[in-house]
């Protein structure tokens, strides 16, 4: 728990670094937690479930546009650069729990 809060600020720290807008820290490290958890649980049970979030991590540009189109029709209206943002979390947590995973496994 206490390494995943140091990745949590971490993580803080790289978005707010590369983003001229970014999202308020309580977010990013609310979202940082909540995917870490999912695609851990995901990993560790064997699911496929994981997948979903390294393909949204290979949408091009055209396709990331439809898909906050996608969001948008949801409810939840995005700027481009949130969900570069998101999508950048998004990567940072697959990195964390693959490198979780490897020292857990030796």
């Amino acid at each position: 728990m206490e390494k995943q809060k140091e990745t949590e600020k971490l993580a803080v720290r790289r978005i707010t670094s590369i983003f001229d807008w970014p999202l308020p820290p309580e977010e990013i490290a609310r979202v940082y937690c909540n995917f870490y958890t999912i695609i851990y649980d995901s990993i560790k049970s064997e699911t496929t479930d994981w997948h979903f979030f390294t393909d949204v991590t290979k949408l091009d540009i055209a396709q990331r546009k439809e898909y906050r189109n996608k969001i948008a029709n949801l409810g939840h209206e995005l700027r481009p650069d949130e969900l570069n943002q998101y999508i950048c979390i998004i990567m940072i947590v697959i990195i964390d729990v693959e490198k979780e995973i490897e020292r857990e496994n030796g």
